[in-house]
């Protein structure tokens, strides 16, 4: 049975720029081609996934009133941020890597299954007329997909002050999903969340 919701104005606007940031990351992150560097691919489309992460955090402090989701909100930002900052460098701080034909192959195949995957969560999360719970369910599919990014760069040939930034990255990605599965379990036991 299809359960039809009629959305306030708060949660239509919520949910446009939602979708607006969602399509920009999503045409971002496909603009970038592999060619014989994995370690740049991972970059510019971490760059552009933290990007979206970003402007979905910003996006629902325009429509919270919740002080905990506002807090959440604020400290991704800092952190997509921080993550943004600490990812550009490395562009000229890892010499390009030639990776081997195979490599590529199975990078790139892991990197489209979790791309695919992704796009897949992000477009079919539920619309509700609780925009916490609706940037929640978005949030930790984003961050669950960004960590399995990682993981997948991990297996290759990259040099070490990247791979440094990413095995850090994924204690910190896990460490704020931690934080926002047990936010939403809490807001789900509320109904006036």
């Amino acid at each position: 049975m299809i359960r039809i919701i009629k959305l306030s104005t708060n949660s239509k606007e919520y949910i446009s720029k939602y979708f607006d940031i969602l399509n920009k990351m999503e045409e971002d992150m496909q603009a970038v081609t592999l060619e014989q560097d994995i370690a740049r691919h991972f970059i510019f489309t971490m760059i552009a996934h933290h990007n979206g992460g970003l402007l979905m955090a910003d996006n629902v402090l325009k429509f919270t009133t919740n002080p905990e989701v506002e807090e959440l909100a604020l400290s991704l930002v800092d952190s997509a941020s921080k993550a943004i900052d600490k990812l550009s460098p490395l562009l000229e701080k890892c010499e390009q890597v030639e990776n081997d034909k195979r490599d590529l192959s199975l990078y790139k195949r892991g990197y489209d299954d979790i791309f695919n995957k992704m796009v897949e969560r992000l477009e079919t999360t539920e619309a509700s007329n609780n925009v916490n719970a609706d940037f929640l369910s978005q949030m930790i599919a984003h961050h669950q997909s960004g960590v399995a990014f990682m993981v997948n760069l991990l297996r290759f040939d990259i040099c070490d002050a990247l791979r440094e930034n990413v095995s850090q990255q994924i204690q910190e990605q896990n460490a704020e999903l931690e934080k926002m599965m047990l936010l939403q379990r809490k807001l789900s036991k509320n109904i006036f969340n």
